[in-house]
């Protein structure tokens, strides 16, 4: 039977079955090492299979943000409600954090996980003074990434280990890296779009290494958030972080270890000025 709402709702009442007889190795599906819980949409969150949950994209309103990416809806930045037809989403490598020493990309973080500044565009000196170019030492930056990752795809394709259509992917997605690349050099743009390219660059970066890696290289994962109980199975068997949301009213036997606020990641949520259309508008976990 779920929990009677008698008062309000805390916390610390997600601690209520902590006494029982479960330890940390026995937590089912149902349980979790930690849980959270957001008071404005009247849900919890209980983490199975790691130590600590970021906040959900609950806002409804997908926005371009001045940084050329999505805020919390960026699936490159921030862990996702899981779709079907994304599914890769959750295995796209966290940003490397403070502790994280052993992280294979921690080298690439002033690259991958840098955003643009004015200071890194040089303006055009002529009539139209608001457009530039990135400055070559930032430039040489990604190239240098693309560099990396086109060498990994190469030898993909030469290992001959992986299908047709993998490998029509890391064609198609290398293409496109390569173009923005390219076009970052030569074509002069505002300092917004710049921005937005950058940003696509980095995607498209972290795209790749999730198909390359994903199996092969232990790392800090994104994970997924999810409402449905048989994809939290799926993803705790495959060692990736997942985050399962339920109503309140739904608390009832859960076992959880440890109470506490979400983590918010460092994300730019400023608007553009102007401000861009709204990108999508409807339930975040019903993409």
């Amino acid at each position: 039977m779920a929990m009677q709402q008698s008062r309000t709702f805390q916390l610390q009442d997600l601690l209520s079955n902590a006494g029982d007889s479960k330890d940390e190795e026995n937590l089912s599906v149902n349980d979790g090492h930690v849980g959270t819980y957001i008071e404005e949409h009247k849900i919890f969150i209980t983490m199975p299979n790691g130590s600590f949950i970021p906040c959900p994209p609950t806002a409804t309103e997908i926005l371009l943000h001045e940084d050329g990416r999505f805020g919390h809806h960026d699936p490159t930045r921030a862990p996702q409600f899981f779709n079907a037809k994304f599914c890769h989403f959750s295995v796209i490598p966290r940003r490397p954090g403070p502790k994280d020493d052993t992280h294979p990309y921690r080298n690439w973080l002033d690259t991958i996980w840098y955003d643009v500044a004015d200071a890194d565009i040089v303006y055009s000196t002529g009539y139209l003074t608001h457009i530039g170019l990135l400055s070559q030492e930032v430039h040489s930056q990604f190239q240098h990434a693309f560099n990396y990752i086109d060498e990994c795809s190469s030898a993909a394709h030469s290992s001959k280990r992986f299908s047709e259509e993998f490998n029509g992917f890391l064609s198609i997605w290398c293409t496109h890296l390569e173009a923005l690349v390219n076009r970052m050099r030569s074509v002069m743009t505002d300092s917004m779009t710049i921005r937005v390219q950058v940003a696509a660059m980095q995607s498209y970066w972290l795209e790749l290494v999730t198909g390359l890696d994903y199996m092969e290289h232990y790392q800090p994962l994104m994970g997924t958030f999810t409402v449905n109980l048989d994809i939290a199975e799926q993803h705790i068997r495959a060692r990736i972080p997942v985050y399962l949301v339920r109503p309140v009213d739904q608390f009832s036997n859960q076992v959880i270890l440890k109470a506490e606020e979400p983590v918010i990641f460092p994300l730019n949520t400023s608007l553009p000025s102007p401000p861009f259309p709204v990108v999508y508008k409807g339930d975040p976990s019903h993409p």
